[in-house]
């Protein structure tokens, strides 16, 4: 009997829990709890500047949308500073990021020195397309660099304490047509373009923007007109063949080349603008 009594008394010792192997069962609780909050809470993080970055690439397609048709920037004219307006019509009418912060834009005039003339004196300064900015505020320092870094020609500025990310859509006028032999080639049905390649080995994207389309006559008017870039490859390299279409009183398309006759050359109808979204 006595020897039931100890083997009892060795199983209810042997059924429980030591004090010590509790708190390892907590303490391995809390440091997987620990860990898993921290990494949903990075990944949470993570997904924000994700998503911030997609929409702060849509508002940069929609200006340079906005650009393509009108040939300025979103309230251009302006300094672009009511450019949310504009801006609207394409990306509907959510203009916060993923922390509540409002974007603000901008598109400062640049002055560019200009060349001397022939007499040595010094011509008028020549005002080439402004960059278009971005502006978004970011929660935090590393937040703002780690959005900064995923963004193409982006970067921090610190104003009053508070950190925010500026991102640039810069443009750089190309000259007129006729005088990029190398790039661009005019004949009667439209104008063949070379893309430069930019630093990151792609090429360069373009936009068009009609100058003056029969210029030389005012026999000719027109209520609209739209801009065909079609893409082909020459050995390796990409093409741009690019016509303007305008439109007539009674709302029928032609060409420009057409509707213009020998008055106005192809090239001297356009002007081409080349970006590197990534430089």
């Amino acid at each position: 009997m006595n020897n039931n009594l100890k083997t009892n008394s060795l199983l209810r010792n042997k059924s429980g829990f030591t004090l010590i192997e509790i708190m390892l069962v907590i303490a391995l609780v809390a440091a997987l709890a620990f860990f898993t909050i921290k990494y949903s809470s990075r990944q949470f993080g993570d997904q924000l500047i994700d998503r911030t970055a997609a929409e702060t690439v849509n508002i940069k397609r929609a200006a340079l949308n906005h650009f393509t048709k009108v040939g300025v920037w979103p309230d251009g004219d302006n300094g672009c500073i009511n450019a949310e307006a504009v801006l609207r019509q394409y990306i509907g009418q959510n203009n916060q990021n993923a922390w509540g912060y409002a974007y603000t834009y901008s598109c400062p005039a640049i002055l560019t020195p200009a060349p001397l003339d022939e007499d040595g004196e010094q011509q008028e300064p020549l005002e080439s397309i402004p960059s278009f900015i971005i502006s978004q505020q970011a929660p935090s320092h590393k937040t703002a660099l780690q959005l900064a870094r995923v963004l193409p020609a982006a970067d921090v500025n610190i104003i009053d304490g508070a950190y925010y990310v500026d991102t640039y859509i810069p443009m750089v006028m190309m000259p007129p047509t006729d005088e990029n032999s190398s790039e661009a080639v005019s004949t009667p049905t439209h104008v063949e373009f070379t893309p430069r390649r930019c630093t990151d080995n792609t090429f360069a994207q373009i936009i068009v923007v009609p100058k003056s389309i029969c210029s030389a006559t005012e026999s000719h008017q027109f209520y609209g007109y739209q801009i065909n870039i079609v893409d082909s490859e020459f050995e390796g390299t990409p093409k741009k063949n690019i016509s303007i279409d305008v439109m007539l009183e009674d709302g029928s398309m032609t060409d420009a080349f057409d509707a213009c006759g020998t008055f106005t050359e192809y090239a001297d109808m356009l002007s081409i603008h080349e970006y590197c979204p990534y430089d």
